[in-house]
């Protein structure tokens, strides 16, 4: 697991529902998640996920539910680092093509797309090894 950035200064301590902020989240390690490249200015977050047995469906296909699963691990970090901690409030996904069992691993590409004093939208893209796009999301997040 490589996750090469910290908590901005202002949520070392946050505590949000009783609880301190854990960094790297829990969900990210259990996807064995690998940081690729943060770009703060743009907002941006690029984010490798092997494709592990264990996220198959009965076909062999990285199941759909575990995409999603990455996309959420690549757009929360990322929220959390460009803005207040924030809570998904809506998350549409739209699948293009299957994660084969062939591939090595998947890329997710997020990034913050608006912006306002409450929300924050962000999109999130799964990238095949051969840059086909499998899935891609649009979420909607209520900053604290």
């Amino acid at each position: 697991m490589n996750f090469p950035f910290d908590l901005p200064d202002a949520l070392v301590n946050f505590e949000f529902n009783g609880r301190k902020l854990q960094w790297p989240p829990p969900c990210f390690i259990d996807f064995d998640g690998e940081v690729l490249a943060l770009d703060l200015e743009a907002k941006t977050l690029r984010v490798r996920f092997p494709n592990q047995e264990r996220l198959h469906n009965p076909a062999g296909l990285i199941q759909g539910g575990n995409l999603v699963t990455m996309m959420d691990n690549t757009i929360g970090p990322l929220s959390y680092v460009v803005a207040p901690p924030s809570t998904t409030t809506q998350f549409n996904t739209t699948f293009l093509r299957p994660a084969l069992p062939e591939y090595d691993y998947v890329e997710v590409f997020g990034k913050v797309t608006h912006q306002t004093k409450n929300q924050i939208f962000l999109e999130a893209t799964v990238y095949a090894p051969t840059g086909k796009i499998i899935a891609f999301g649009h979420a909607t997040c209520r900053m604290y």
